[in-house]
């Protein structure tokens, strides 16, 4: 089921008791209540997440699931025919989610009848917060998804996209609430300072949503929603949670904000504890847990005096926020503490006005008309300014420098805010945490849509997210591995369907598959594009409100009278629209299919492919390929010496089952005839499954690593003269079949020469104390050698009938172990200098140097990143120093995943993009 282009989806409001037929309630013997129809029943229930209807033809299949899906006990189903019809009765295990039998309405029919309890116990889980959307059934469209495909405007292959708003929000809007559905949001970590929690209060339960990580002023934060009990409340309560949330969004915005309690789609309230979940079904109740008396107190009024009539200071502590003067929007700060040595007429500490020297003088300087202060011996208040709203996504982003000197102020002239310390450091990062849930809200819709559910939330999220969203994370590691995954996937496909056709066509075939250009263009087909989160997180232009107009539904960016509007104006209105680059597209399919492959392997990844429309036709599960494998008889009918098949079933550790696959993969092109067959299309093919493997190797072992560091390391790992060599050190080169002497010579001259290197090199590594690096590098090799080794691997998948295990075996005991020996980080080159130069070319930083020093010991040499020392050494030689230094930088950035991300900001920023020549950066020695 693919996703609509304009978005739009049912208007049919979620069931609630009003929309229901007229019924008759009343209780049988044993006291359970039922009801009885007096009319037909047409209600539904609409998943507030998705829009997915819930019909009561559904209820019996989503009932069974929701037992399922908890592990509990089916309900117990009894039919008796009373009152003119058949009615049936749910009841429940001990522990079960109702204490109660159910009973549903009188019926005609003992299906109708099972039907309608059915639907009555989904509308009550429903109604608790347990019926998430996974459980929703999904009924086909009643025509065919449109596509989002996107206007060009340019020359560049970019194209305008409409951004996809989430169905959460927009399902409800207008409406009064009426029962309230409870999230806890809780922060932990962050500057240090407390955090309280909150209620986040909706018309609809959120379904399941992962913690995530917001940055408060550079320092890492978790963010997490736990669910609690809907409830109903009163006008009164009603009208006293509008009042509060209007004085969070203002105070923390810091402008006039005042719209209807119908508008709003989400309210905000205190908490006075932590409510705890009784049981597995019993969420916690968030309602007894409200502060209800500060809450009233505060969404009236926004302060308090901090001295009383008399003069005394009222009680403050580290809950307290001070404000500055007496109006609603003004500077707000953090007290530290009262400070009983200093008075108005002291001397100045914060003194950065030459001019005053007292508080007091200032005081009379800054402020019209003072009327002075009734007590001018007064203890002084230290504080911090409570910084203003920002991009918590960002972590390079500092509220301000390094404080230099404390702030003071005179408690006379100040005031109390109402919201505590704790709490209001939360409330900050509500407009951050609604940006991410939001988000997360949306990649719930693109789950359920086009991968039934099968994907995490979050993982898809970083898939669809690129580096213009100026975030801690984006999809280039996962596009690294989808790359490869769709290249093996699509090389299977191309092999089996063009089975006497050439490497050249072959390699034609599949790039019709999976280029840029062709995925660009199955993404659109699949309404990918709406869903991709290009945007940052602009504070200024934040509004509380957050319904936005359908996607698609609006993407002008100029009045309808054609006017200019102001840039934060249009920063606003162009929240519903998106201009993404062909490649872009291209790279989040690509990353999605990687997410699919982590969570279910090859399947999965080729059924992701599938729904996101690559076209792979005939094929829907990776069984599927096997059935369009012509038979073996007909293609493999080389024979393969005793002696080459014994060598290569030791590799694989086991035997090989059509030894004539494994002959057409030892076969050079010299020896071609009608009846014999070479390694072209085995080379073909196990080139895509080295790719895949190797590409698997880099990301599994090395998780930390940026994607530029990832490249290099599997260029290193397939290029021609790694593989070359690989396969003279197994011995598989005595195994090859050909007719030419100029390619024996070239193997023979190789062998010699590659002995020599290895020899060298690990003299040189044992005097140096260093690992050996790719000693053959120097070396020229002849192209047959690596092909060999390729077909080998594409011979092995294919006798294994296109499944990995045999291919897996192979890797891990001729490939894996030459890499962790001699295609590391630290052996990428001769120099470490010279790797960490190319890696940081590579993650496109270009803030960075090596500096070295003369000290006591010898020299100093330090690797220096956007002005913070990455690593150091010192050594006496002032050669050597340049490698100890790099080569733990180079040790570093693996081991500290977040190290880039939080100091190198050079993708996003402007300026010259140039990489400076090594020698001007320090890096003359490698």
């Amino acid at each position: 089921m693919l996703p609509s282009s304009s978005n739009k989806r049912p208007r049919t409001s979620s069931s609630v008791d009003e929309q229901q037929p007229p019924h008759k309630k009343h209780r049988d013997e044993q006291g359970a209540e039922h009801i009885e129809s007096t009319g037909h029943d047409t209600s539904i229930l609409v998943d507030g997440t998705t829009g997915k209807q819930l019909r009561p033809q559904d209820a019996e299949g989503v009932i069974r699931a929701f037992f399922d899906k908890i592990g509990m006990e089916h309900p117990i189903f009894t039919t008796d025919w009373t009152r003119g019809g058949f009615l049936t009765k749910a009841t429940f295990a001990q522990d079960g989610p109702f204490r109660k039998t159910v009973t549903g309405k009188t019926c005609c029919t003992k299906e109708s009848a099972r039907e309608a309890v059915c639907f009555q116990l989904c509308r009550k889980l429903f109604k608790r917060g347990l019926l998430d959307h996974t459980l929703f059934p999904r009924h086909p469209p009643s025509s065919p998804p449109a596509s989002t495909s996107g206007s060009s405007k340019t020359a560049a292959a970019v194209h305008q996209f409409p951004k996809k708003a989430a169905f959460f929000w927009t399902h409800l809007l207008g409406s009064r609430p009426k029962r309230l559905y409870p999230s806890i949001v809780s922060v932990h970590g962050g500057t240090g300072s407390s955090h309280a929690s909150f209620a986040f209060l909706t018309k609809r339960a959120l379904p399941p949503l992962p913690s995530f990580t917001i940055f408060e002023d550079g320092h890492r934060a978790t963010v997490s929603l736990t669910p609690g009990a809907p409830f109903k409340l009163d006008e009164q309560q009603l009208s006293h949670l509008h009042g509060y949330t209007t004085r969070v969004f203002r105070s923390v915005t810091n402008k006039p904000f005042s719209v209807p309690v119908d508008v709003l789609s989400y309210l905000v309230a205190p908490l006075s504890g932590t409510p705890e979940q009784a049981s597995r079904l019993t969420l916690p109740n968030v309602f007894k847990h409200i502060a209800w008396d500060s809450l009233e107190f505060a969404s009236q009024q926004w302060k308090i005096p901090l001295l009383s009539d008399d003069g005394t200071l009222s009680s403050i502590d580290e809950e307290t926020v001070i404000q500055d003067r007496a109006v609603e929007f003004t500077n707000r700060f953090y007290l530290r503490k009262v400070r009983r040595d200093i008075c108005p007429k002291s001397k100045m500490i914060d003194n950065d006005e030459e001019e005053f020297t007292t508080y007091l003088e200032r005081c009379k300087a800054r402020v019209r008309n003072f009327p002075g202060l009734r007590d001018e011996e007064q203890p002084m208040l230290e504080v911090d300014p409570v910084p203003g709203m920002y991009n918590n996504f960002n972590p390079h982003y500092s509220v301000q420098p390094p404080r230099m000197r404390p702030k003071f102020l005179i408690p006379e002239l100040c005031h109390k805010f109402v919201i505590p310390a704790s709490l209001f450091r939360t409330f900050l990062l509500l407009p951050s945490i609604i940006f991410r849930v939001d988000q997360l809200l949306v990649m719930t819709e693109l789950n359920d849509c086009l991968f039934d559910n099968k994907l995490s939330a979050q993982e898809l999220l970083l898939a669809t997210t690129p580096v213009s969203a100026h975030g801690d994370f984006d999809y280039e590691r996962l596009e690294f591995l989808g790359d490869a995954s769709l290249k093996f996937m699509s090389s299977t496909y191309c092999y089996l369907n063009m089975p006497q056709a050439k490497e050249s066509a072959l390699h034609d075939a599949r790039q019709k598959i999976i280029s840029n250009r062709a995925l660009y263009h199955a993404g659109v087909q699949a309404g990918m594009p709406t869903y991709i989160q290009s945007k940052p997180f602009i504070p200024k232009i934040w509004q509380p409100d957050i319904p936005l107009p359908r996607a698609g539904e609006q993407g002008e960016e100029e009045t309808a009278g054609g006017g200019r509007q102001g840039k934060r104006k249009k920063q606003k209105e162009s929240r519903s629209i998106q201009w993404l680059g062909e490649k872009t597209v291209a790279d989040v399919v690509e990353a999605l299919v990687a997410v699919a492959y982590l969570s279910g392997g090859n399947d999965a990844a080729l059924r992701a492919a599938k729904a996101l429309s690559v076209p792979l036709p005939d094929v829907n599960i990776w069984s599927d390929f096997r059935s369009l494998r012509v038979a073996a008889d007909d293609c493999f009918k080389s024979i393969i010496p005793a002696s080459s098949l014994r060598a290569v079933e030791k590799l694989i550790g086991k035997p090989f089952t059509q030894p004539g696959i494994l002959a057409q993969a030892f076969t050079h092109p010299s020896k071609h005839s009608k009846e014999i067959q070479t390694y072209e299309q085995l080379e073909f093919l196990g080139d895509a499954t080295l790719d895949f493997l190797a590409s698997r190797y880099v990301y599994v072992a090395y998780p930390n690593l940026a994607p530029g560091g990832m490249t290099m390391l599997k260029a290193a790992m397939v290029s021609n003269q790694t593989l070359a060599t690989i396969c003279v050190m197994n011995g598989l080169h005595r195994h090859l079949m050909h007719s030419s002497n100029d390619l024996a010579r070239s193997i023979e001259a190789f062998e010699t020469q590659l002995k020599v290197s290895r020899e060298k090199e690990q003299a040189k590594a044992r005097a140096e104390n260093r690992p050996c690096t790719q000693y053959w590098l120097e070396l020229a090799p002849c192209k047959p050698l690596s092909d060999v080794l390729e077909a080998i691997l594409g011979a092995i998948y294919v006798d294994d009938g296109f499944e990995m295990n045999g291919s897996e075996a192979f890797f891990s005991r001729v490939f894996k172990p030459f890499y962790e020996e001699h295609i590391t980080l630290q052996s990428l080159s001769h120099h470490p200098g010279k790797t960490l130069y190319d890696l940081f070319s590579r993650i496109g930083c270009r803030e960075h140097k090596v500096v070295k020093d003369v000290v006591e010991e010898g020299v100093r040499c330090d690797v220096i990143v956007h002005g913070v020392i990455l690593a150091t050494a010192t050594d006496s030689s002032s050669s050597l120093v340049v490698r100890r230094a790099a080569a733990e930088a180079l040790d570093a950035l693996q081991g500290d995943p977040g190290f880039i991300p939080q100091t190198c900001n050079c993708k996003t920023s402007e300026g010259n993009k140039k990489q400076l020549p090594k020698a001007q950066l320090g890096y003359e020695d490698a």
